[in-house]
């Protein structure tokens, strides 16, 4: 039996089934007044934040120019946030993403009242920024902040419906790049088990630009480098926005990330997680006829039945060419009959890219 899983999954745990929601419907949001007042100290302290890392920046420009992933939770579905995006400058679209543990409260409900304790339906919106983003963020701001019905330019009029559904804004932090990712229990139990040196995996945050990837990559290397460590493997896969480094660390230094989290490695903004990594089987080439008869023994306790591959995502089109042979769809909610052919794109795309790696 392997001392470690070959997947990392969260620990099990029991609870009551949910419903499936009926969708984002009409969420009752803050009025105009309300909304500038509750937010605006929030925006100029994410200017002060930048303005503060310039600063650092302009005393070592041999670093790499700060940025930030700011973190923009919404009531509802935005659907405007890569437009404006793609026409602020300085602001890169980094995602969009279901918000977990949103509840309502006086401010932000659905139907006509709200509810204690009830789940709220909302997004986070994800996007790289640099000085020059916050500037233009503020800017238009500012110019909702003065007039609610304010005429952007062409293509940044989705700021009007983004601003009024703000719950918070926030940057993503250590809570989210390494607290809540589970490395942290893992390390502990390599270490407890006397492990050496111990890897692990960054997941990069993907940035379009090849050269911005090579930036970021460039960085987080030489911080591995400060602590000792090594790099093992580098994957870039743009069809999924995936960028990540298997690493390894020695002990000493996997100890003192433990202890304290104000180190380079663990606040770099172009690390989005830090995961643990399973257990793999590597395979081996042996020559000596011996070693290769113990190896065989080995490998036996495996098994030799052909093994089948998970892929937890949308709904794909089970009868696309490149799937029908190889694709069997567990629906047992019956999603498919209301789940349209021009939604299932990316579980497609997704299940074609597996099955390449697999034959």
């Amino acid at each position: 039996m392997p001392e470690r899983p070959l997947l990392i999954f969260p620990d099990r745990d029991e609870e009551a089934r949910q419903k499936m929601s009926a969708g984002y419907g009409r969420i009752s949001k803050p009025d105009h007044a309300t909304q500038v007042t509750r937010l605006d100290n929030r925006f100029t302290a994410f200017q002060q934040v930048m303005e503060n890392r310039m600063a650092e920046f302009r005393l070592n420009p041999s670093g790499i120019e700060p940025e930030e992933v700011l973190v923009i939770e919404v009531a509802g579905n935005v659907t405007q946030f890569l437009s404006v995006c793609r026409n602020t400058e300085g602001i890169e679209w980094m995602g969009d993403i279901e918000a977990d543990g949103l509840v309502e409260d006086e401010l932000f409900y659905s139907g006509e009242e709200f509810s204690e304790g009830k789940p709220l339906n909302g997004r986070l919106l994800l996007s790289m920024t640099n000085q020059t983003g916050i500037r233009n963020l503020l800017t238009m701001w500012e110019n909702w902040k003065e007039n609610e019905d304010y005429d952007y330019p062409y293509g940044l009029n989705g700021w009007k419906k983004i601003f009024p559904s703000i719950i918070n804004i926030r940057r993503w932090g250590v809570q989210e790049r390494f607290e809540e990712t589970g490395v942290q229990d893992n390390w502990e139990f390599e270490l407890q088990h006397g492990k050496d040196r111990i890897s692990f995996e960054l997941e990069l945050w993907y940035r379009k630009p090849e050269e911005l990837r090579e930036e970021s990559q460039l960085n987080v290397e030489e911080l591995v480098n400060e602590l000792d460590g090594e790099i093992l493997n580098i994957l870039d896969i743009s069809e999924i926005r995936y960028h990540g480094l298997l690493v390894e660390l020695p002990n000493r230094s996997i100890r003192e990330l433990l202890a304290d989290q104000d180190v380079s490695l663990v606040r770099c903004d172009q690390i989005m997680f830090f995961r643990p990594t399973g257990q793999s089987v590597p395979k081996v080439e042996v020559e000596d006829e011996e070693d290769r008869e113990e190896l065989e023994i080995e490998e036996s306790v495996l098994g030799t039945e052909d093994y089948e591959m998970a892929v937890f995502d949308g709904l794909p089109i089970q009868n696309h060419n490149a799937l029908r042979d190889y694709l069997i769809v567990d629906d047992p909610e019956n999603f498919e009959e209301g789940y349209p052919v021009l939604k299932r794109e990316h579980g497609t795309s997704i299940s074609s890219i597996v099955i390449k790696l697999a034959i």
